[in-house]
């Protein structure tokens, strides 16, 4: 297959000063930050659960499931949605940005560590350098 003919697309999202992009495939839906209601004994991570018309999401801190520092004001957040397999939950961000379509090409993979395990690669961008993200693999997080 010719790798540059590929393109995926992205939902580029804020956490702090950084810019991440997690791909559009597997994000069901993206809402205003609504604070979750807490639940006793969750990871650090998990900030509680949240009805969604129905449907009871756990929210995960994306400052925490990406290390970087939490504002202190949560107005403008949204909570990201991700639909995996057998996972649903929800991230929240600063703010989200655009859909950014991304050749193949232009992708750079990183090599795994215990450090970048939710990092799938980097691209550059016009607003900069994108953090590519696998949100799915913070799964563990909210178990």
């Amino acid at each position: 297959m010719d790798r540059s003919a590929t393109t995926h697309q992205w939902i580029s999202f804020r956490l702090h000063q950084e810019l991440y992009a997690q791909p559009i495939a597997s994000v069901k839906e993206v809402i205003e930050y609504h604070p979750p209601a807490p639940v006793p004994g969750a990871p650090s991570s998990v900030e509680g659960v949240l009805n969604v018309r129905g449907e009871v999401i756990t929210v995960v801190d994306g400052h925490r499931l990406l290390d970087t520092p939490a504002p202190a004001d949560k107005a403008d957040q949204r909570i990201v949605i991700v639909d995996g397999d057998d996972e649903r939950f929800g991230v929240v961000v600063d703010s989200v940005e655009e859909i950014v379509s991304l050749p193949a090409e232009v992708i750079e993979p990183v090599e795994h560590s215990q450090d970048h395990t939710l990092m799938v690669g980097t691209a550059r961008h016009a607003d900069g350098l994108l953090i590519l993200v696998d949100l799915l693999k913070g799964a563990a997080a909210v178990n």
